[in-house]
């Protein structure tokens, strides 16, 4: 994938020197959401479990842009954190899932209409569970390299001035076949993957 990302690189590159413009982006999504749940132990005492769970997805990077066609370098990160507490025992496991990586992007600009398609390189999930109680908290980290990821785009810009902003329809999808945990990297059973499709609010600004 690594090799395959370069030579797309280099084959852009020549068309880059005489680019007609550059466009600079920035991608925010945010939402969270909470629940509520009565139940009853063993003991038949009633008890509730709360869950929340907050999104957050920041996409930065720049396109040169070459008649309609851009090429450029784009950066993601986003996280998804789910805090669950237990009255039962005053406990609560808080679980953070973050996605990052690098990535090189190639798409289209016509008029306010923006295209993209990001791939990562160096993309990967980390997963840290902390748990906590009246007295003492303890937390684990387990970090699974990308084999694949892309991040495809399409969004369109209202002009205010030399900015655009408006929407931007993201698709995230990862694919992992090993994890590290411990310093100690094992293979998974099989492959796993993760997929997110996000509605942005974005902004480009051309130069």
């Amino acid at each position: 994938m690594v090799r395959w990302l370069l030579a797309l690189f280099c084959i852009a590159w020549g068309p880059m020197a005489r680019a007609d413009g550059l466009t600079g982006e920035l991608a925010l999504f945010y939402m969270n959401d909470s629940g509520e749940r009565s139940l009853t132990d063993n003991d038949d005492q009633p008890y509730t479990v709360k869950t929340k769970t907050n999104y957050t997805f920041t996409a930065l990077g720049f396109c040169y842009r070459m008649d309609w066609f851009c090429v450029g370098l784009k950066y993601l990160q986003g996280s998804m954190e789910q805090r669950t507490s237990d009255s039962s025992n005053s406990t609560s496991l808080t679980t953070t899932e973050t996605y990052s990586g690098p990535g090189l992007s190639l798409g289209a600009s016509v008029n306010e209409w923006v295209a993209h398609a990001t791939f990562l390189i160096g993309g990967q999930k980390k997963i840290t569970d902390k748990l906590s109680n009246s007295f003492s908290s303890s937390s684990t980290g387990t970090r699974y390299p990308a084999q694949s990821a892309y991040l495809l785009d399409l969004g369109y810009g209202f002009k205010v001035g030399n900015m655009r902003v408006g929407p931007l329809l993201s698709v995230l999808h990862m694919d992992y076949k090993k994890r590290i945990y411990n310093g100690a990297t094992e293979s998974l059973p099989s492959k796993e993957s993760d997929d997110f499709i996000m509605p942005h609010f974005a902004l480009w600004m051309d130069f």
